[in-house]
Parts: C-alpha cells; sequence; structure tokens
C-alpha cells in the first residue's frame, strides 16, 4: 500500500495516524465487498462506511443486515471466525508494512516541506530581517543613550586589566 501525506495544519505525526487509519479502513473495506460481492449485493459508498466503522469498531460482529436498495429483501452478511482471522491477517500485513510505509511517508513528507521551504524562504527570512532591524532601530531610539554609556563603563575596567 502507498499514500501521498498531505502537507496542511497539523503536526506530521497526525498525517501519518491518519494514513494508517485510512489504510485500516481500506483493509476492512475490501473484506466487507468481497462478503457482499458474493451475495450479489451491491451498496452505497456511504452504506459501506457504515459497515467498515461497525466492523472496526465493534470487538467481533456476526453479522450485519444489508439493504441494497432493491425491491427484495435485505440480505444478512455473516461474519464467521474465518472472516475476522482474514481481516486480522489483512491487518497484521498492513501492520508489517509500517516500518516501510515510514520511511516512504517520511521521505515524501521530507521532499514536499523542502520545497514548500525553498519557495518562501527569502519572504520569509526578509520578514525576519525587517522584523530585526525594527526592533533594534526602536532599542537605538529608545535606550541607545544609555546603553552606550553602560558599555562605555564595562569597557573602561576591561581596559584597565589589560594594561
Amino acid at each position: 500500500m502507498k499514500f501521498a501525506p498531505p502537507l496542511h495544519s497539523g503536526s506530521i505525526q497526525e498525517a501519518f495516524n491518519r494514513s494508517l487509519h485510512d489504510m485500516a479502513r481500506e483493509v476492512a473495506a475490501k473484506l466487507i465487498q468481497e462478503k457482499i460481492r458474493e451475495q450479489g449485493v451491491h451498496i452505497a459508498e456511504n452504506h459501506l462506511a457504515s459497515l467498515v466503522d461497525g466492523l472496526l469498531q465493534a470487538n467481533s460482529v456476526d453479522a450485519v443486515t444489508v439493504d441494497d436498495g432493491g425491491a427484495g429483501e435485505p440480505v444478512e452478511i455473516i461474519f464467521d471466525r474465518r472472516d475476522e482471522d482474514e481481516l486480522s491477517r489483512r491487518l497484521g500485513d498492513l501492520e508489517d508494512q509500517i516500518p516501510s510505509l515510514t520511511n516512504d511517508f517520511t521521505e515524501k513528507v521530507s521532499t514536499q516541506l523542502l520545497s514548500t521551504l525553498k519557495r518562501g524562504w527569502q519572504e520569509h527570512a526578509t520578514e525576519q530581517k525587517d522584523s530585526l532591524d525594527g526592533f533594534r532601530s526602536r532599542i537605538a531610539e529608545r535606550w541607545g543613550a544609555g546603553l552606550e554609556e553602560l558599555d562605555c563603563s564595562l569597557q573602561l575596567p576591561a581596559n584597565s586589566e589589560t594594561t
């Protein structure tokens, strides 16, 4: 599995956690879709999302009733021990991929971050320089004479020790 990390507000860890969560949902969704296809039923994406939520949040799911919106009766999809084992296996496979996913994620994020920083560094550096220059100017206006006298009085004892 691969994913493209989105760079937006929030921490990199939050983005990685969201991506892992989305991948786990995708694994569960595929299993549910397989079970539903076995019954010849097609459901809308929002119904599939509800089933995925139920499967991932429950400690165990014995069965779900699926209404495909057709004229027929709702269909009951049974989840047995084999399905639980299959879901555990698939999620385990995803867990085994976490080190490589972490490397891929870090590589993509760092590349995007570097690109973003390169685009805005000059503007940011200029803003910082202007801000620092303004600070120095205000300090000089307000405390310049006093700081010069302090500097002189600190230099006199230092100069007298070296001579």
